[in-house]
């Protein structure tokens, strides 16, 4: 059978558990931090709803096309 551990033992895994918790927390934290600042740079800039490009269809006749491509010919045909 194997011996309890002893204090001195119990506490030096609780702080070696304690030094990987802060070397792995701290790799994490950098590696979001890169994987953010990639993201920021890479991403284009986010655009409104008020920043409309000109060739863009308005509501109106966003809603005429959807409906003319969901009618069939059969109705067309009436």
């Amino acid at each position: 059978m194997s011996n309890p551990p002893t204090d001195s033992t119990a506490d030096s895994l609780a702080q070696y558990s304690r030094s990987l918790h802060a070397y792995t927390l701290g790799l994490w934290t950098e590696s979001r931090r890169q994987a953010d600042q990639g993201t920021q740079d890479a991403a284009p800039p986010v655009r409104t709803t008020a920043q409309k490009p000109e060739d863009a269809p308005t509501q109106l006749e966003s809603v005429a096309q959807t409906e003319a491509m969901s009618s069939s010919p059969a109705d067309q045909n009436k």
